[in-house]
């Protein structure tokens, strides 16, 4: 079984190095476009369901404005509801999914920080990852 705490923290961290380079084509904190950047960080890392309404309206400028922000956030909360799912027999076909999904998105982050990479530590003990 994957650990869940790790291999959201890895898409999680996806998510920040895809934000923080944009942030740093757009001038950083220099700029307007910087500056938002900066600020949607949050909204991009905490799961929907525990964000304030701030930051539920940055997330929509996100989804708006930003398609990469926005696919890199969908790509980490749908890694996360993998955790969730009722049937947990599922998972693996769902898994499947979202790696293909993953690879397709080109977003060097999620492409690099694959759940089912043997070199991945947060997920050398998987059965999935051939170490057994």
């Amino acid at each position: 079984m994957f650990d869940p705490f790790h291999v959201c923290q890895l898409a999680s961290r996806a998510v920040d190095d895809i934000r923080r380079a944009d942030w740093n084509e757009h001038g950083k904190s220099k700029t307007q476009n910087g500056r938002w950047i900066k600020h949607v960080r949050w909204s991009l890392l905490k799961a929907p369901e525990r964000q304030n309404e701030a930051q539920l309206a940055r997330l929509a400028e996100v989804a708006l404005t930003n398609k990469r922000l926005y696919r890199a956030f969908l790509l980490k909360e749908e890694l996360r509801l993998l955790y969730h799912l009722p049937d947990p027999s599922n998972a693996a076909e769902h898994l499947d999914a979202w790696l293909a999904w993953a690879s397709r998105s080109k977003l060097k982050p999620f492409v690099k920080a694959r759940p089912d990479d043997p070199q991945n530590p947060a997920t050398a003990s998987s059965p999935r990852s051939g170490s057994d």
